[in-house]
C-alpha cells in the first residue's frame, strides 16, 4: 500500500514537471520566433502595368452587346 501511494505521488510530480517543461519550451520557441516580416513595398513603374498583371485577359475584347 505504501509503495502504491509513493508511486502515485511520484507519477503526479513527474506529470507536473513534464507539463512545466513543455510550457517552458513553448515559451522559448515563441520568444525566438522571428518577427513577422512586412511585405516589401512595390515601386510604381511600368513593370506593374495592367498587361503584366492580367496578361492575355487584358488584351481580349468583351463580347458584343446583345440587342
Amino acid at each position: 500500500v505504501l509503495f502504491a501511494l509513493g508511486w502515485g505521488i511520484a507519477r503526479d510530480w513527474l506529470e507536473e514537471v513534464e507539463a512545466y517543461a513543455a510550457a517552458v519550451v513553448a515559451r522559448v520557441f515563441r520568444a525566438l520566433r522571428p518577427v513577422a516580416v512586412l511585405p516589401s513595398q512595390r515601386l510604381s513603374s511600368d513593370s506593374c502595368g495592367p498587361r503584366r498583371l492580367f496578361g492575355a485577359v487584358f488584351e481580349s475584347r468583351p463580347p458584343p452587346l446583345s440587342t
